[in-house]
């Protein structure tokens, strides 16, 4: 057509236009067929990208979803540990395809908004973006699901460890104590009677010793059987919510082979059946001790006084105290706290068997009687005057002024965080201003190394007790206001509702410090976890006399307003001492100041304000009053 044009002797002006227009329009055409060519191959690449992705997150949701639940021996865990590892280094690998797919849509984005101008929707783009936010959803699903399961096996490995030894100790010691009361059984009472008696009695003593011993292998077990119930949760939940993505995963369920028991299961039955063998030889030796009982009580050759008192319940903490009732509630860990269950049998609490007769001349006077700081002790008397007594600790619990709750008869656990500088044990609110916790990341830090730890590895470490572990892990008494669940104190920092640096409660609403009444009130915190929490030193309350509020300036004579320590919150002093922040106690003579009481009764402080007598008049004559 241009060579046409160009050949034409006269061009009109109508002619010219039209080839003019026909050129540009050519033109136009010419360039959208690149961006058309240009769009399909960029969609191409993106959706060969996606299908890559989406294979590869298929295939490893699918193996995934072929685990077991977490088996209770330490080799299958391993491998189990070892497979997570491999999947987690694999999808590391391959982690530039999904960055490459994420490109790829946003370029074929791009390029679909230049080939067609004045086009604001494009409903084909938004779903294959759509198409490209679920694989990645799927992807950072199965990254997750990886992480967390390796957590549970490394937190699952170090608790079987320490259950397995525990039980095989316990295991050894069940044997040999159930060979020594069968041989008892089968004794027949003889003129020997108080000797074998006391062998009975020392049964009856060592088996109530090994009590705490059977109760700490059932923690162990208690808290390896929570890690593995939540990582079979995990497990089920997640192929749950594959089920709509993945259609294809009910044929991959259904061709995975079945174990026989969940290790969670299997180590239940253990405990049951070590609960239940303990509880069966406690019944049986007291089945004996009364044998012998009414033995030595009708005997003809001597004279008996036999003294019993009513019996009571022997308690046994299971590891049922551990685990919570409504798995279905679960999230991460359980969110229910719960009272220790308790099982046992019926026995003598106090016997005291005497006999008056003929004494042996090699009979010996003995004396057994525990050391380790439990809530019972025993003791064994053996000679013509036979006694078997249980003596109920009498411990007294005292309350000292900054908070701290001990208990004057047992040894002190260490209830916070060491300092591997100093060798000191400080409090949860000191290690976070000396930087021995970071609160964002929930780590110990060893300042004298550097190195950083989880709270498993602050615990092999050394650097806090188990038991303050389980403060930090377990539900606390601290609920959420908004749901009304237990918390435990890590997710209280989390949601801001504990502030660890200065060791108080936060509102919910402001963020502010708050007392410990208001955050009862508020449903931060339980009433009865609350002295729970002040023993392990995570919460500061303060009860100070006049005197030292008034020397730590959180006093003002003046004005009658006192500061709160904690909150630093003003309020008046009748506030301040009805929510026990401030105390009546009286000064010593050879103290400087005076007591609530000295200033009431002369009037310096109106009891019903709580203010300043003098300030008031102060003010009233100012007035003209």
């Amino acid at each position: 057509m241009k060579v046409a044009f160009k050949q034409m002797p006269k061009k009109a002006p109508a002619a010219q236009d039209r080839h003019d227009h026909i050129i540009k329009l050519w033109d136009k055409i010419w360039n959208l067929s690149h961006l058309y060519v240009e769009r399909l191959k960029s969609v191409e690449i993106a959706t060969n990208t996606m299908n890559e992705a989406t294979n590869f997150i298929s295939n490893i949701e699918e193996q995934l979803v072929m685990f077991d639940e977490m088996p209770n021996e330490q080799g299958a865990l391993r491998k189990n540990h070892e497979d997570l590892l491999t999947l987690q280094i694999e999808m590391q690998q391959q982690q530039p395809m999904l960055d490459r797919m994420n490109d790829d849509v946003n370029n074929v984005k791009k390029v679909t908004e230049k080939s067609r101008p004045n086009v604001y929707s494009h409903p084909d783009v938004r779903k294959m973006e759509d198409d490209a936010r679920k694989v990645a959803k799927r992807w950072n699903n199965a990254t997750n699901q990886i992480v967390e399961r390796l957590r549970s096996c490394e937190a699952a490995s170090e608790l079987l460890r320490a259950y397995r030894n525990k039980m095989d100790e316990e295991r050894i010691w069940a044997n040999q104590m159930t060979v020594k009361v069968n041989s008892l059984k089968v004794t027949k009472p003889s003129h020997d009677a108080e000797k074998e008696y006391q062998e009975a009695v020392s049964l009856f003593n060592e088996l109530n010793a090994k009590k705490p011993s059977i109760e700490e292998a059932n923690t162990l077990g208690g808290r390896y059987i929570r890690e593995a119930k939540i990582y079979d949760l995990r497990l089920k939940r997640y192929v749950e919510g594959l089920e709509e993505d993945h259609p294809s995963l009910d044929a991959t369920v259904a061709k995975k082979a079945k174990s026989d028991l969940p290790g969670a299961e299997l180590v239940s039955l253990e405990l049951e059946s070590l609960n239940a063998e303990y509880l069966a030889l406690a019944e049986e030796l007291v089945s004996l001790l009364n044998r012998w009982r009414d033995f030595l009580s009708k005997k003809d050759k001597a004279k008996f006084s036999v003294i019993n008192t009513q019996a009571e319940p022997t308690t046994l903490q299971t590891f049922h105290a551990m685990l919570p009732k409504d798995w279905d509630h679960v999230d991460g860990v359980p969110t229910k706290r719960h009272h220790p269950v308790e099982e046992g049998i019926q026995r003598t609490s106090t016997t005291s068997v005497t006999l008056h007769g003929r004494e042996s001349p090699d009979s010996k006077r003995t004396k057994v009687s525990e050391g380790s700081p439990v809530s019972k002790s025993k003791t064994v008397s053996t000679s013509s005057s036979t006694t078997l007594t249980e003596i109920r600790s009498t411990k007294r619990i005292v309350k000292s002024e900054d908070g701290t709750v001990t208990e004057g008869a047992a040894p002190k656990v260490p209830q916070g965080v060491r300092d591997s500088r100093t060798g000191q044990v400080v409090t949860l609110p000191e290690a976070v201003k000396l930087g021995l916790f970071i609160v964002k990341t929930v780590t110990f830090v060893d300042l004298a190394t550097g190195n950083k730890y989880g709270v498993p590895e602050a615990v092999a470490a050394g650097i806090i007790d188990k038991r303050f572990a389980d403060s930090l892990s377990e539900p606390c008494g601290m609920t959420d206001p908004t749901t009304g669940r237990n918390i435990t104190l890590v997710q209280a920092m989390e949601k801001k509702l504990y502030d660890p640096e200065r060791g108080s409660f936060l509102s919910p609403k402001s963020g502010k410090p708050i007392t410990v009444d208001e955050a009862v009130k508020q449903g931060v915190v339980k009433q009865d976890a609350v002295s729970y929490l002040i023993e392990l030193q995570l919460i500061k309350v303060t009860h100070l006399s006049l005197r030292e509020a008034k020397e730590r300036n959180l006093l003002n004579l003046t004005t009658g307003y006192f500061i709160d320590p904690v909150s630093g919150i003003a309020m008046p002093m009748d506030e301040a001492f009805s929510k026990r922040l401030l105390e009546s106690r009286d000064v010593g003579e050879a103290d400087e100041g005076m007591s609530l009481s000295y200033a009431l009764d002369t009037g310096m402080v109106d009891s019903r304000t709580g203010r300043s007598a003098q300030c008031q008049w102060t003010r009233r004559s100012q007035r003209g009053c």
